[in-house]
Protein backbone atom coordinates (compact mmCIF):
# COMPACT_ATOMS: atom_id res chain seq x y z
CA UNK A 1 0.00 0.00 0.00
CA UNK A 2 1.37 3.36 -0.75
CA UNK A 3 0.15 6.94 0.40
CA UNK A 4 0.77 10.50 -0.99
CA UNK A 5 0.08 13.66 0.01
CA UNK A 6 -0.13 16.38 -3.45
CA UNK A 7 1.99 19.11 -3.30
CA UNK A 8 1.77 22.04 -6.17
CA UNK A 9 4.67 22.80 -8.35
CA UNK A 10 6.59 24.52 -5.46
CA UNK A 11 8.26 21.57 -2.80
CA UNK A 12 6.99 24.06 0.16
CA UNK A 13 3.15 24.20 -0.86
CA UNK A 14 -0.07 23.56 0.82
CA UNK A 15 -0.19 19.57 1.19
CA UNK A 16 -3.40 17.45 0.18
CA UNK A 17 -3.89 14.30 1.85
CA UNK A 18 -4.12 11.08 -0.38
CA UNK A 19 -5.49 7.65 0.30
CA UNK A 20 -4.21 4.69 1.02
CA UNK A 21 -5.09 1.53 -1.19
CA UNK A 22 -3.66 3.02 -4.31
CA UNK A 23 -1.03 -0.22 -4.85
CA UNK A 24 -0.23 1.14 -8.16
CA UNK A 25 0.79 5.07 -6.42
CA UNK A 26 4.43 4.47 -7.04
CA UNK A 27 4.68 8.07 -8.35
CA UNK A 28 2.28 11.21 -9.25
CA UNK A 29 2.75 12.57 -12.66
CA UNK A 30 -0.73 14.56 -11.86
CA UNK A 31 -1.09 18.15 -11.70
CA UNK A 32 -2.90 19.78 -8.35
CA UNK A 33 -4.33 22.48 -10.94
CA UNK A 34 -6.52 19.72 -13.45
CA UNK A 35 -9.74 19.65 -11.95
CA UNK A 36 -9.96 15.91 -13.81
CA UNK A 37 -7.22 14.41 -11.21
CA UNK A 38 -8.85 16.57 -8.23
CA UNK A 39 -12.14 14.62 -9.31
CA UNK A 40 -10.35 11.59 -9.46
CA UNK A 41 -8.18 12.21 -6.03
CA UNK A 42 -11.97 13.16 -4.64
CA UNK A 43 -13.45 9.93 -5.73
CA UNK A 44 -10.63 7.83 -4.02
CA UNK A 45 -10.73 10.10 -0.73
CA UNK A 46 -14.39 8.92 -0.31
CA UNK A 47 -13.22 5.35 -0.76
CA UNK A 48 -10.36 5.14 1.39
CA UNK A 49 -8.86 5.57 4.54
CA UNK A 50 -6.47 8.89 5.28
CA UNK A 51 -3.21 8.72 6.13
CA UNK A 52 -0.80 12.25 6.51
CA UNK A 53 2.80 11.93 4.82
CA UNK A 54 4.81 14.47 3.41
CA UNK A 55 6.15 13.64 0.01
CA UNK A 56 7.24 15.48 -3.21
CA UNK A 57 5.21 14.90 -6.70
CA UNK A 58 6.71 13.81 -9.78
CA UNK A 59 4.85 16.22 -12.28
CA UNK A 60 4.94 15.56 -15.36
CA UNK A 61 7.15 17.76 -17.61
CA UNK A 62 5.95 19.67 -20.04
CA UNK A 63 8.13 23.34 -21.04
CA UNK A 64 5.40 25.40 -22.21
CA UNK A 65 3.11 24.81 -19.15
CA UNK A 66 3.69 27.95 -16.60
CA UNK A 67 2.19 29.12 -13.25
CA UNK A 68 1.01 32.66 -12.07
CA UNK A 69 -0.33 33.18 -8.80
CA UNK A 70 -2.38 36.53 -8.48
CA UNK A 71 -4.71 38.37 -5.91
CA UNK A 72 -7.10 41.05 -7.04
CA UNK A 73 -10.16 41.02 -4.69
CA UNK A 74 -12.79 38.34 -4.33
CA UNK A 75 -11.60 35.02 -5.88
CA UNK A 76 -14.55 34.15 -7.56
CA UNK A 77 -14.54 37.06 -9.94
CA UNK A 78 -10.86 36.31 -10.74
CA UNK A 79 -10.69 32.67 -11.89
CA UNK A 80 -13.93 33.74 -14.12
CA UNK A 81 -12.38 35.94 -15.60
CA UNK A 82 -8.91 33.95 -15.98
CA UNK A 83 -10.52 31.15 -17.33
CA UNK A 84 -11.97 33.21 -19.83
CA UNK A 85 -8.23 34.10 -21.37
CA UNK A 86 -6.84 32.09 -24.44
CA UNK A 87 -4.10 30.11 -23.03
CA UNK A 88 -5.00 29.59 -19.57
CA UNK A 89 -5.40 25.90 -19.36
CA UNK A 90 -6.42 25.40 -15.55
CA UNK A 91 -7.15 27.60 -12.75
CA UNK A 92 -7.47 27.16 -8.76
CA UNK A 93 -8.08 29.70 -6.32
CA UNK A 94 -6.82 29.69 -2.69
CA UNK A 95 -5.35 31.37 0.07
CA UNK A 96 -1.62 32.49 0.35
CA UNK A 97 1.01 35.33 1.80
CA UNK A 98 0.11 34.31 4.72
CA UNK A 99 1.53 33.05 8.11
CA UNK A 100 -1.26 30.26 8.83
CA UNK A 101 -0.86 26.98 7.97
CA UNK A 102 -3.88 25.67 5.58
CA UNK A 103 -6.25 27.90 6.97
CA UNK A 104 -9.92 27.97 5.97
CA UNK A 105 -12.26 30.65 4.41
CA UNK A 106 -13.65 31.28 7.55
CA UNK A 107 -10.22 31.84 9.15
CA UNK A 108 -8.93 34.29 6.24
CA UNK A 109 -11.64 36.31 6.78
CA UNK A 110 -11.01 37.24 10.24
CA UNK A 111 -8.09 38.98 8.53
CA UNK A 112 -5.21 37.96 11.13
CA UNK A 113 -4.04 34.77 9.24
CA UNK A 114 -2.06 37.41 6.85
CA UNK A 115 -3.38 35.51 3.41
CA UNK A 116 -4.99 37.01 0.44
CA UNK A 117 -7.66 35.50 -1.41
CA UNK A 118 -5.83 34.56 -5.14
CA UNK A 119 -6.13 32.31 -7.86
CA UNK A 120 -3.35 30.09 -9.09
CA UNK A 121 -2.96 29.75 -13.29
CA UNK A 122 -1.36 27.26 -14.99
CA UNK A 123 -1.12 28.76 -18.42
CA UNK A 124 0.62 27.48 -21.79
CA UNK A 125 3.32 30.13 -22.93
CA UNK A 126 3.42 29.16 -26.55
CA UNK A 127 -0.34 30.53 -26.59
CA UNK A 128 -0.30 33.22 -24.00
CA UNK A 129 2.74 35.85 -22.23
CA UNK A 130 2.95 36.23 -18.67
CA UNK A 131 3.33 39.59 -19.17
CA UNK A 132 -0.31 39.93 -21.19
CA UNK A 133 -1.65 37.41 -18.01
CA UNK A 134 -0.09 40.97 -15.85
CA UNK A 135 -1.80 43.33 -17.95
CA UNK A 136 -5.66 41.44 -17.76
CA UNK A 137 -4.46 41.59 -14.07
CA UNK A 138 -4.28 45.17 -14.09
CA UNK A 139 -7.07 45.79 -16.37
CA UNK A 140 -10.12 43.58 -14.34
CA UNK A 141 -9.66 44.99 -10.81
CA UNK A 142 -8.49 48.55 -9.11
CA UNK A 143 -5.34 48.21 -8.28
CA UNK A 144 -4.91 51.46 -6.79
CA UNK A 145 -7.39 50.19 -3.73
CA UNK A 146 -5.70 48.91 -0.87
CA UNK A 147 -6.52 46.54 1.44
CA UNK A 148 -10.36 45.99 -0.74
CA UNK A 149 -12.28 45.97 -3.61
CA UNK A 150 -15.49 47.60 -4.27
CA UNK A 151 -17.29 46.78 -0.92
CA UNK A 152 -15.21 43.94 0.26
CA UNK A 153 -12.58 45.21 2.34
CA UNK A 154 -9.24 43.95 4.11
CA UNK A 155 -5.95 42.28 3.92
CA UNK A 156 -7.23 39.28 2.46
CA UNK A 157 -8.72 41.25 -1.13
CA UNK A 158 -5.38 43.10 -1.62
CA UNK A 159 -3.82 43.72 -5.04
CA UNK A 160 -0.73 41.38 -5.41
CA UNK A 161 1.47 39.42 -7.78
CA UNK A 162 3.49 36.25 -6.28
CA UNK A 163 6.06 36.07 -8.80
CA UNK A 164 7.67 32.01 -9.20
CA UNK A 165 10.41 33.23 -10.86
CA UNK A 166 12.75 36.41 -10.84
CA UNK A 167 12.29 36.85 -14.20
CA UNK A 168 8.04 37.08 -13.44
CA UNK A 169 9.24 39.52 -10.64
CA UNK A 170 11.17 41.72 -13.64
CA UNK A 171 7.78 41.71 -15.62
CA UNK A 172 5.90 42.12 -12.91
CA UNK A 173 7.53 45.71 -11.82
CA UNK A 174 7.79 46.82 -15.60
CA UNK A 175 4.25 46.20 -16.10
CA UNK A 176 3.30 47.94 -13.09
CA UNK A 177 5.57 50.76 -14.04
CA UNK A 178 4.19 50.92 -17.51
CA UNK A 179 0.69 50.93 -16.44
CA UNK A 180 0.91 53.44 -13.46
CA UNK A 181 0.52 56.50 -15.99
CA UNK A 182 -2.87 54.86 -16.56
CA UNK A 183 -4.06 55.37 -13.25
CA UNK A 184 -5.52 58.32 -11.34
CA UNK A 185 -3.79 57.32 -8.25
CA UNK A 186 -0.99 55.42 -7.33
CA UNK A 187 -0.60 51.59 -7.62
CA UNK A 188 -0.39 49.47 -4.52
CA UNK A 189 -0.01 46.39 -5.94
CA UNK A 190 2.12 44.19 -4.01
CA UNK A 191 4.94 41.74 -5.70
CA UNK A 192 6.16 39.47 -3.64
CA UNK A 193 7.72 35.94 -3.82
CA UNK A 194 5.73 33.18 -3.80
CA UNK A 195 4.99 30.97 -0.97
CA UNK A 196 2.74 28.38 0.02
CA UNK A 197 -0.31 28.17 -1.60
CA UNK A 198 -3.10 26.26 -0.12
CA UNK A 199 -5.95 24.92 -2.26
CA UNK A 200 -9.52 26.91 -1.20
CA UNK A 201 -12.55 24.41 -0.34
CA UNK A 202 -14.17 23.22 -3.36
CA UNK A 203 -17.10 25.33 -2.37
CA UNK A 204 -14.97 28.29 -3.87
CA UNK A 205 -13.92 26.53 -6.96
CA UNK A 206 -15.44 28.00 -10.23
CA UNK A 207 -17.91 29.46 -7.65
CA UNK A 208 -19.44 31.59 -10.72
CA UNK A 209 -19.48 28.89 -13.19
CA UNK A 210 -21.56 27.23 -10.84
CA UNK A 211 -24.03 29.74 -9.00
CA UNK A 212 -23.86 32.37 -11.75
CA UNK A 213 -23.01 34.92 -8.64
CA UNK A 214 -19.66 36.40 -7.88
CA UNK A 215 -18.64 38.02 -11.37
CA UNK A 216 -18.07 41.56 -9.39
CA UNK A 217 -15.08 41.99 -11.99
CA UNK A 218 -15.10 43.57 -15.58
CA UNK A 219 -16.09 41.69 -18.61
CA UNK A 220 -13.01 39.76 -20.37
CA UNK A 221 -11.73 41.77 -23.21
CA UNK A 222 -8.63 41.20 -24.76
CA UNK A 223 -5.72 43.29 -24.38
Amino acid sequence: MTARIFRSLFPEHALLRAPLGLENMRSAEISLIDDQSHKLWQKAERESAILDVVITVTRKADKTMEQAIFAAGCFWGVQYYFDQVPGVKNTIVGYTGGTTEDPTYEEVCTHTTGHAEAILIEFDADEVSYKTLLKQFFRMHDPTQLNRQGPDVGDNYRSAIFYVTDAQRDVAEAVKAGLQSKFDGQIVTEITQAGPFYRAEDYYQKYTDKTGRGACHVDYAPV
